[in-house]
Formats: C-alpha cells, sequence, structure tokens
C-alpha cells in the first residue's frame, strides 16, 4: 500500500533525478517518507512486478506505437 500510495503522489518517479537508478530513487523517497523497513530494494522490486503484472501500473516497454494507420473514408 506504501508503495502505491508513492506512486499516486509522486507520479513519475523513477524518472525524476538523471544522477538516480530508478530503483535507487524509488527507495530513497520511499525511506523519507514511510521509514527504512518500507524500501526494501527487493520487496520493491517484486511489488513493482507484481503491479506490472496485473495491470495496476503499466511499464513503458509494454507500449509499442501503433503501425496501423486508419482510415476514415
Amino acid at each position: 500500500m506504501h508503495l502505491i500510495s508513492l506512486i499516486l503522489e509522486k507520479p513519475g518517479i523513477g524518472s525524476l533525478q538523471a544522477d538516480k537508478s530508478t530503483m535507487q530513487e524509488i527507495t530513497s523517497t520511499m525511506a523519507a517518507s514511510r521509514g527504512y523497513i518500507y524500501a526494501s530494494e527487493s520487496a520493491i522490486e517484486q511489488d513493482l512486478q507484481w503491479l506490472e503484472d496485473n495491470g495496476i501500473i503499466a511499464s513503458n516497454n509494454k507500449f509499442k506505437p501503433i503501425q496501423e494507420e486508419i482510415s476514415f473514408y
């Protein structure tokens, strides 16, 4: 629940700071806002995977550009 809350509070988290990796940014933000006990990198990775697998969040690599043109005439 803390991870979902963090994602809702900070849309785009993981792509905000160019000098940190995605996971470092998420874990450091989680530790600062919710406490270090909730900032386990391995637990957050598993939670993010579960959220993606169940369609709650989307990974950038799941979106593909539309290749087909739609004709309205």
